[in-house]
């Protein structure tokens, strides 16, 4: 399927194609629908629901923390890593400026 789609997109290149996000738009909701339709009448799907809810909850709830956590050590470092930081050499970006002038 994505060689196709790649082969049309390559065969519409020079052709306008504004209609095209409001296509990919009717074909996404068209494909949730489907897919509630899908999970809805499925009756093991249906009766543990409230497991798999809880699930998506813990993983979604431990990939935010982690995130959160790998984002401050990643700043922590970078930060502690520059050669101005800890001793209180701050440069604002108007003296940058003003340096690359010649001021």
């Amino acid at each position: 399927m994505m060689a196709l789609g790649l082969a049309a997109g390559y065969l519409l290149r020079y052709r306008r194609t504004e209609w095209l996000p409001k296509a990919v738009t009717a074909m996404v909701w068209l494909l949730l629908l489907l897919l509630g339709v899908e999970v809805g009448s499925n009756a093991m799907i249906m009766g543990n629901l409230h497991r798999l809810g809880l699930d998506a909850l813990i993983i979604a709830a431990l990939a935010t923390i982690f995130s959160i956590v790998a984002s401050a050590v990643l700043w922590h470092r970078l930060k502690s890593g520059s050669p101005d930081a800890g001793n209180g050499n701050t440069t604002s970006e108007s003296e940058l400026c003003e340096k690359e002038d010649g001021r």
